[in-house]
């Protein structure tokens, strides 16, 4: 439930915060890819969380496919877990159906074996949702 109250807060917030971390959220969820690149080459933290979130599943959730490799390249770990569901990007992208997000995560090396709170990992995820296209992707990786 926290997370869900943080991502809608990331959704709806107005507030524009004046360091790195802000600035490349916010041009994230505004999907201004030249900010992103912008603000990448000001050597901002890729990984640091605020509100338990980091930028790369922020990328994930407002399914910005082209930001999520600048990102990684930056040093963005692709295997993170976040929340109170203790997810991946990857399990994240599954959930949301990205196929576009799926491939990009897993051509980076994202750890297709990483189970969720519940135990389950991406593929389980794919299949119990009938994403077929995902399931393919993912078991080409196992």
């Amino acid at each position: 439930m926290k997370f869900e109250v943080i991502i809608f807060l990331l959704l709806f917030s107005t507030v524009l915060l004046g360091d790195s971390y802000n600035k490349l959220v916010n041009a994230i969820r505004h999907n201004n890819y030249n900010s992103v690149q912008k603000v990448l080459e000001e050597n901002v933290d890729v990984n640091k969380t605020k509100w338990g979130v980091t930028p790369l599943y922020i990328a994930v959730h407002f399914d910005r496919c082209e930001m999520i490799l600048p990102l990684i390249k930056k040093g963005a770990d692709i295997n993170v877990v976040m929340g109170s569901k203790k997810r991946t990007p990857l399990h994240k992208a599954v959930s949301k159906g990205n196929v576009s997000i799926v491939r990009v995560l897993v051509e980076a090396g994202a750890d297709v074996t990483i189970p969720n709170k519940y135990g389950k990992t991406a593929i389980e995820e794919a299949q119990e949702s009938g994403y077929e296209e995902i399931v393919q992707i993912l078991a080409n990786q196992h």
